[in-house]
């Protein structure tokens, strides 16, 4: 499966996890939100890359929280 999307915490430089959906990242980083509080967002940074494998700054911070709060509008909670 081709990976094409990265969670990252910038502040600590750390990769959290990588994703073929966006989706699934997304929901993780609202997982991530939850536990420790949407100022989080703020250290996490979402990645894309594209065919030739180079990764391209998709969304952070307050971007990052929206992009969650319609994911969570769009798909219900079990």
């Amino acid at each position: 499966m081709n990976e094409r999307y990265e969670l990252w915490d910038i502040e600590a430089g750390n990769l959290v996890d990588s994703f073929a959906d966006v989706e699934d990242s997304l929901g993780v980083v609202g997982a991530l939100l939850d536990a420790y509080g949407d100022w989080y967002a703020d250290d996490l940074e979402l990645t894309e890359r594209d065919d030739a494998g180079v990764a391209h700054r998709r969304a952070s911070g307050d971007h990052l929280q929206a992009m969650v709060a319609e994911r969570r509008d769009r798909v219900p909670t079990r």
